[in-house]
């Protein structure tokens, strides 16, 4: 049994940074560890190529948890992987960085029950390409990560993992606070927090763009929701997730199996009143039909013009702004201009998309669902609590 667990996640991430990032666990020079490597998801292209690549390494466990059309969760991706951890310690950190040769070495000197180990990094440009050299590079000519990034080297007690904090809470899912939630309650539950010197030791970030534009429109008001749960929770150190680390397999997704479904196909726009009873139905759905998937096909509107402040569109005049609409319209172009203020209201198709995230992360309606997004739609099968 290794003194050491490694969980690391993945999705769909570019191939060369994740050899780069076992080719430095390979030349850790503290050996006492094994690296549980969740596949969070990928699709067929990326799952293959990155488990050919972990197969390599006799230390790394190789684990696909078919999350596919799931949103990312990597409190759940990670806990997937401490499930199966054996080690006395366990460790989650980022598939983006590049341990130098005595990072783990260092962290297991400091190791200890009633701690938990934290570490920067410091952040390659997207310019930098001399690998080979990094071991001898000065880590001083490159800008150090920010406190909040948490998550990129975790490590603790498995026992106090499993057992104080019950896993990492799963109600986080898109992005944000999951790390410093798991901060938090390690603290409450007694743990000193020791920060390592990364100076001597140092952590390597590799560059890559930011994902921000594959997050929901709604994001905004998801960020506030998970404020507000952070808030509320924090003082509670275990959550009570009966199912941790739930690990999906392709036989447990009815709705990506060939099962029969109910099809309900949304109108491009609607008013409030109509958004309302098109959610009361689907809720009716997801009751009457627990045995069925429910497909529920939210078409996208049209793109926008966006006339910021008041002053253009008095400039144009409202009739203007209607004129060139129904021009739009009438020419057959998925076109439309708004004014800022009507644009900071959700639009039909962000208020269903925000109504049925609700479904799955806050009221817990759904057992597993399948997200797609489509040219002119997006489209979710639903499988409710039977």
């Amino acid at each position: 049994m290794p003194r050491l667990s490694i969980v690391v996640t993945f999705r769909n991430r570019n191939l060369e940074r994740v050899q780069r990032f076992l080719a430095s666990i390979d030349h850790q020079s503290y050996r006492d560890f094994e690296l549980i490597f969740v596949d969070y998801g990928s699709d067929a292209p990326f799952a293959e190529a990155v488990e050919a690549e972990t197969g390599r390494y006799g230390w790394c466990t190789h684990v696909y948890n078919d999350t596919r059309g799931m949103l990312w969760n990597k409190s759940h991706a990670i806990n997937t992987g401490m499930r199966l951890a054996q080690g006395e310690y366990v460790l989650s950190t980022d598939i983006d960085l590049i341990y130098t040769r005595d990072v783990l070495n260092n962290a297991m000197q400091h190791a200890d029950p009633g701690r938990q180990l934290f570490s920067l990094a410091f952040m390659l440009p997207e310019t930098f390409s001399d690998y080979t050299s990094l071991e001898a590079s000065r880590p001083q000519h490159f800008e150090e990560s920010p406190y909040q990034s948490i998550g990129m080297f975790h490590l603790l007690s498995n026992e106090v993992f499993r057992d104080k904090l019950g896993g990492l809470d799963e109600f986080y899912c898109i992005w944000g606070r999951e790390d410093t939630d798991g901060y938090v309650r390690g603290r409450n539950a007694g743990l000193e927090s020791y920060w390592m010197d990364n100076r001597a030791h140092p952590l390597y970030h590799q560059w890559h763009p930011t994902y921000t534009a594959s997050h929901p429109r709604f994001m905004k008001l998801w960020w506030e929701d998970l404020v507000i749960y952070f808030e509320t929770k924090r003082n509670e150190v275990h959550r009570g997730q009966e199912d941790w680390g739930r690990l999906y397999s392709t036989e447990m997704r009815r709705s990506i199996q060939d099962t029969p479904y109910t099809s309900m196909r949304l109108p491009r726009a609607m008013n409030p009143f109509e958004r309302s009873r098109a959610m009361a139905d689907i809720i009716h759905f997801l009751k009457q039909e627990s045995s069925k998937v429910v497909e529920v096909v939210i078409p996208k509107e049209k793109t926008t013009l966006l006339l910021k402040g008041r002053k253009p569109v008095h400039r144009i005049g409202f009739f203007g702004v209607r004129a060139f609409n129904v021009l739009m319209e009438k020419s057959g172009l998925d076109l439309e201009m708004r004014s800022q203020s009507s644009a900071d209201v959700m639009t039909s198709e962000e208020s269903m998309l925000y109504f049925i995230f609700n479904l799955i992360v806050k009221q817990r309606m759904v057992t597993e669902y399948h997200y797609s997004e489509e040219e002119d739609r997006h489209v979710y099968k639903l499988c409710a609590l039977s």
